[in-house]
C-alpha cells in the first residue's frame, strides 16, 4: 500500500516592487517643508495591487483623512470616495489607452453621475 502525505500549503512570497507608509502631522506641514521625495496631502484614497505569477489579482482600497483625530486609520468618508469615484470616470473618459467603447461608457457614466449630483449637463 502506498502512504500519501498531504503537505500544508505553501506560503507563497511575492517579491513586492513597491513599499509605502503614510504619516501623519498633527499640526499639520507646509509645502516647503515636506522631505524631498515625498508628498503632502490632507486626504488619501489608496489602491494596493498584486500581480501573482498565477495571474490573478489582489486588490487592497483603503482611505484615510488626516484632517479627522487619532492614529492614521482608514475613516475617509464615503462620500469622498464617490466624488473621486466621478473624477475617475472623466479622467478615464480621457483614456489614450482605453478603447473607444469603455471611453465612451466612462464619458456617459461621468456625465450622468453629473447630471444625478449638480443637476445639469454641459452637452
Amino acid at each position: 500500500m502506498r502512504k500519501t502525505t498531504r503537505r500544508a500549503p505553501q506560503k507563497y512570497n511575492h517579491p513586492y516592487k513597491l513599499i509605502y507608509r503614510l504619516e501623519k502631522k498633527l499640526e499639520g506641514i507646509v509645502k516647503e517643508e515636506v522631505p524631498e521625495g515625498w508628498g503632502g496631502c490632507d486626504a488619501v484614497l489608496f489602491c494596493s495591487m498584486i500581480y501573482p505569477p498565477d495571474g490573478s489579482f489582489s486588490v487592497y482600497f483603503i482611505g484615510v483623512d488626516g484632517r479627522k483625530e487619532g492614529e492614521v486609520q482608514e475613516n475617509l468618508e464615503d462620500i469622498e470616495w464617490f466624488k473621486v469615484w466621478t473624477l475617475l470616470a472623466s479622467r478615464l473618459a480621457n483614456s489614450r489607452t482605453l478603447s473607444p467603447d469603455k471611453k465612451n461608457f466612462c464619458q456617459e457614466t461621468f456625465e450622468s453621475m453629473r447630471v444625478k449630483l449638480l443637476g445639469f449637463s454641459l452637452n
